[in-house]
């Protein structure tokens, strides 16, 4: 019996490992390896030498990309689904400079769905928009 549990406990261990890694598992908003690859690999052509590694990212969606979404959800509604059918996923991403960094609570960059306009005033709504979830946080 002894044996048994302690074969159990293993194998539940190894899993939360490795759930760990599967993208949008969790709603840290640093991203894990495989969010990270996996972002770096939709967006190669327009990246350039940005990589998504190891950077906080904010999630927006709805009609005038204002809503701000958890990191499990948007990668359960406008990532995988998609890529499961071997489509690409309709999404953006903007790199934040020094300053908008600052204003958003620390994030790098905003990954959102692609919006048929997406303009300045939306993307200071944004901004804080992520202040305040931050503030929540402390």
């Amino acid at each position: 019996m002894k044996i048994l549990l302690t074969a159990l406990f293993s194998i539940f261990l190894t899993a939360q490992a490795y759930s760990q890694d599967m993208p949008g598992v969790d709603n840290n908003p640093v991203l894990n390896l495989q969010e990270s690859a996996l972002l770096d690999s939709l967006f190669h052509k327009d990246r350039g030498a940005f990589s998504f590694t190891n950077k906080k990212v904010g999630f927006f969606a709805g009609h005038s990309v204002t809503d701000i979404q958890t990191k499990k959800d948007f990668f359960g509604v406008y990532i995988l689904p998609y890529l499961a059918k071997n489509e690409k996923p309709l999404i953006s991403y903007r790199k934040l400079d020094k300053n908008q960094k600052a204003k958003s609570g620390g994030y790098d960059v905003i990954v959102f769905m692609i919006p048929k306009v997406w303009t300045q005033k939306q993307l200071n709504k944004n901004l804080q928009t992520l202040a305040n979830k931050e503030e929540k946080i402390k």
